[in-house]
């Protein structure tokens, strides 16, 4: 599976320098990376990191309202920010998304002495809200596109991708019915997994989960606008606004290696035509924010160090 995630990006990236090989130009790639303003380079390095605090408080909170034990029973939020931390680096060096996702479902089970199948219901829940409220910030920023030179195309793309996510919050909603119409016991416990995610959406929960989401998604934009003031471009930040929804889902994908070579297709698409950037330079930026992804995971190997206390406790959430 990690040789799969390299291999598609890679193919992602060598079918793009074909597609764009007669606009490429190397040498005018590496002027703009050589001309990099330092200082912005590193706010956007600690804007993108800010992302990992606001994903541990949604895990958090998540795993409150899912075990009804009161989170700091079970482990308080340093320790979800340092495992949460923890699973983007190995994001990071597996590489595969996924991957993060197994190292936290691990962690939170050998901390907690939750379940596996509840462990692994925390993260997946995680993972379904925080796509789940991008979506419709990504649906929400839809008429703004629709005031610039993007393809119609490209929006179409975005409707079907949303809406395809609406759809699948749906269909998490239905499975444990569904599923156990079978009365098989292996379906049974695969049941378990998707049950109680209409808790996460009551009114006041949704509210949180939309703020945090917003919150992310200005981490991720401020970023990008960064590194294109470090690139010394120019470009309204009301377009980065407008896209980063899109750009972040394509960095968040499981099967590239931290969006490698669909974002780079997103950036000429989207930026690129909307904001007046050429291929060389919406490439530039796309690159530069693939190195900021890179740097801010292998910062959080950081978090790996020191020992781990795991919490001992009786509930009749622990068990399966």
């Amino acid at each position: 599976m990690r040789a799969l995630s390299v291999l598609f990006s890679v193919g992602l990236l060598v079918t793009g320098f074909v597609i764009f090989s007669r606009r490429i130009q190397w040498d005018e790639i590496a002027r703009i990376w050589l001309h990099f303003h330092v200082v912005w380079l590193m706010a956007a390095l600690v804007l993108y990191w800010i992302q990992y605090p606001l994903a541990s408080w949604r895990q958090y909170i998540i795993i409150d309202w899912l075990t009804g034990l009161g989170v700091d029973r079970l482990l308080g939020y340093p320790l979800v920010l340092r495992l949460t931390s923890a699973a983007g680096f190995v994001a990071a060096a597996a590489p595969i998304g996924l991957m993060g996702d197994i190292a936290k479902i691990l962690g939170l089970k050998a901390l907690t002495r939750l379940s596996l199948a509840n462990a692994t219901r925390c993260v997946f829940f995680d993972r379904m809200v925080g796509i789940q409220w991008m979506a419709v910030l990504g649906l929400a920023t839809l008429p703004l596109q629709l005031t610039t030179d993007v393809a119609p195309s490209i929006i179409v793309a975005q409707v079907a991708l949303f809406t395809g996510i609406a759809v699948g919050v749906v269909a998490v909603l239905i499975m444990p019915r569904l599923l156990g119409l079978l009365r098989n016991k292996l379906v049974d416990r695969i049941a378990q997994l998707f049950v109680g995610y209409g808790t996460m959406l009551v009114p006041a929960r949704s509210v949180t989960q939309l703020v945090i989401a917003a919150l992310n998604l200005a981490s991720a934009g401020s970023t990008l606008y960064a590194l294109t003031v470090a690139a010394g471009l120019s470009i309204s930040p009301w377009l980065v606004l407008a896209f980063i929804p899109l750009l972040q889902f394509i960095n968040s994908l499981p099967f590239l290696y931290l969006g490698w070579g669909g974002r780079e297709f997103a950036m000429v698409a989207t930026l690129g035509s909307a904001g007046g950037l050429s291929v060389n330079e919406a490439l530039s930026i796309s690159a530069a924010w693939g190195a900021v992804l890179m740097i801010a995971g292998a910062v959080n190997g950081l978090f790996l160090i020191g020992p781990w206390k795991p919490q001992t406790m009786n509930a009749e959430f622990l068990r399966d």
